[in-house]
């Protein structure tokens, strides 16, 4: 790695050090992390066309994660994960500043949902039920806990709104209650970074994932994802486990970042509205901006997580 990041900084013409961290996008299964990478790496080609002082990096390695952008951008979703193995890809960003260069690397870490599960803990839809097999997931486990930084991808159209018909569920042997996965989540990187020597957490982005099929709904209740208080009150009443642990952690070291990609509706006969269906399959099919060849995405969201990773570890 040391030496591949040396020869990238002799084809640029610096020689400057590059800070490496490791930032990880962990959640369950179809919460939209690969979804949420590849809108990620849209929003850096953008910014790079747009700001002379912005430039980005992708190194593959594992990860053939540039399909996923040019995916989106045809109006598909990405394909699943495939579990059992941790797919790598270093993403390199660079800002020219008056006071010099400011470099990060970030080797963004993806798992597949199966495996951030087996790695949560021992139970699943039962109080007392163990899964006889979480131990396997052991290297899994060090390897997530000993990052610098997550991003946790919290899939809010999962929440249990009252007299809302349930849109989106946990899949697989999980509780149904996302708020409960997602703090067994974060209840094993605290416990792991308690017991161990592994680096400190130096900051946590929560991306509040799908938020187009429930923002009518909690606008009504004056929770406006995009407003920070709303954010924290939407996770206080309907993630409260979740919200807790982020709090245990330091709230004011926790940004939040409402994210979507717009989905094609369709009437049905009985004037219901519903999710259109990709005509080339891969489920539901995106809406597209065809002047600027890009989905329609939250890209101010994705605009402002690369700042927090630019104030966060490119220091």
């Amino acid at each position: 790695m040391a030496s591949l990041l040396r020869d990238i900084s002799k084809r640029l013409g610096t020689s400057s050090p590059t800070v490496e961290k490791r930032l990880i996008f962990v959640g369950t299964r179809a919460s939209s992390k690969t979804t949420a990478l590849g809108c990620l790496d849209l929003t850096c080609d953008v910014l790079s066309a747009q700001d002379p002082n912005f430039t980005h990096f992708i190194d593959e390695k594992t990860s053939g994660i540039r399909q996923v952008p040019s995916d989106l951008c045809q109006g598909y979703f990405p394909e699943p994960t495939p579990p059992g193995l941790i797919y790598e890809a270093d993403e390199i960003m660079r800002w020219k500043t008056p006071f010099g260069e400011r470099k990060v690397c970030l080797p963004f870490c993806e798992t597949a949902g199966e495996d951030i599960e087996s790695f949560m803990g021992p139970f699943g839809q039962s109080v007392y039920h163990q899964n006889v097999n979480y131990q396997s997931a052991d290297n899994l486990s060090k390897y997530i806990c000993d990052s610098n930084g997550y991003v946790l991808v919290v899939p809010v159209s999962r929440a249990h709104l009252p007299g809302v018909p349930q849109m989106d569920e946990e899949s697989g042997d999980l509780l149904k209650d996302p708020d409960v996965n997602i703090a067994r989540i974060l209840s094993a990187i605290y416990r792991y970074k308690a017991k161990s020597r592994s680096p400190a957490i130096e900051g946590i982005a929560v991306l509040l994932t799908k938020y187009d099929m429930i923002d009518a709904y909690v606008k009504s209740r004056g929770m406006d994802l995009y407003n920070n208080v709303g954010a924290r009150q939407f996770l206080e009443t309907y993630f409260r486990q979740t919200s807790a642990l982020l709090k245990f952690y330091g709230l004011q070291k926790v940004r939040f970042f409402p994210v979507h990609v717009q989905v094609e509706k369709g009437k049905l006969p009985d004037g219901n509205i519903t999710f259109l269906k990709h005509p080339g399959g891969r489920g539901y099919k995106i809406m597209l901006d065809h002047d600027r060849n890009l989905p329609m995405y939250s890209e101010q969201s994705y605009r402002n997580l690369i700042q927090w990773v630019k104030e966060t570890f490119a220091r």
